[in-house]
């Protein structure tokens, strides 16, 4: 069977018109593309490419190739796309117990810019006007 990579190798030769210049717009060695252009024909049993000292010229079996490749190419980027940074989304709700010149200050502010960042979160902001009690420390004695 197909994989993915070998996929985006054969539609980078097909773009690019040569192994050398598909090598270097994936990120991979000459010889990477060449391999697996390989294990791709033998996978298919077919030939895709007829290579020459000049490059390569791709046959019909690539041409009937080309278009399922991309349609795959496309719906893995839409998938991906659909899915990225789902874990990283901020949302929920979040309350905020604060003295009143903190809120009013520093805090309300500051509430647009967090909404625009984080459309998903909901801050509830709870201000007092006196001190919060002390609680679980000692007491100095007087």
């Amino acid at each position: 069977m197909l994989n993915s990579d070998e996929l985006r190798l054969f539609l980078a030769v097909m773009r690019e018109g040569n192994m050398l210049a598909a090598a270097r717009r994936v990120g991979v060695d000459h010889s990477t593309v060449a391999r697996r252009l390989t294990n791709m024909e033998a996978t298919l049993g077919a030939r895709l490419f007829d290579r020459s000292p000049r490059g390569v010229t791709p046959t019909p079996a690539a041409f009937a190739l080309v278009s399922h490749a991309e349609r795959i190419e496309s719906e893995l980027l839409a998938a991906m796309s659909s899915v990225a940074g789902r874990d990283r989304e901020v949302e929920g709700t979040v309350r905020l117990a604060t003295p009143e010149a903190f809120a009013s200050h520093l805090i309300a502010p500051r509430v647009a810019e967090l909404r625009e960042r984080h459309p998903r979160l909901t801050l509830e902001l709870a201000s007092e006007s006196k001190a919060p009690a002390c609680r679980g420390g000692r007491r100095r004695s007087p």
